[in-house]
């Protein structure tokens, strides 16, 4: 009788250890899941700011060549003096004043 109730015992725990094992399993496929859809997001993200910044920069661009003072560019795009003036250099051209 002791044989068999250590036999049992041996059995439920073996049978704990796989029903562990296999909820490991899933916990770290889920995880794996996750962060799989969490890297997805992050790179949409930066793709969509990366396109955001070129569109805001191309903006400045067709301001610059339509002679917008850069005070004026900096207030419809929001992009910094440095930024209208590392552009400029970039296409090398120059704000013209504007025609008021």
């Amino acid at each position: 009788m002791i044989e068999r109730v250590c036999f049992e015992r041996s059995k439920i725990t073996g049978q704990y250890e796989i029903v562990k094992t296999e909820r490991l399993s899933q916990e770290e496929e889920a995880q794996r899941l996750y962060d799989a859809r969490q890297k997805a997001l992050w790179d949409k993200n930066s793709r969509t700011r990366t396109a955001q910044n070129k569109a805001v920069r191309e903006v400045g661009k067709k301001l610059i060549d339509s002679g917008y003072l850069d005070e004026q560019i900096c207030e419809l795009t929001n992009l910094s003096l440095s930024e209208i003036e590392k552009l400029k250099a970039k296409f090398n051209t120059q704000s013209l004043p504007s025609a008021t």
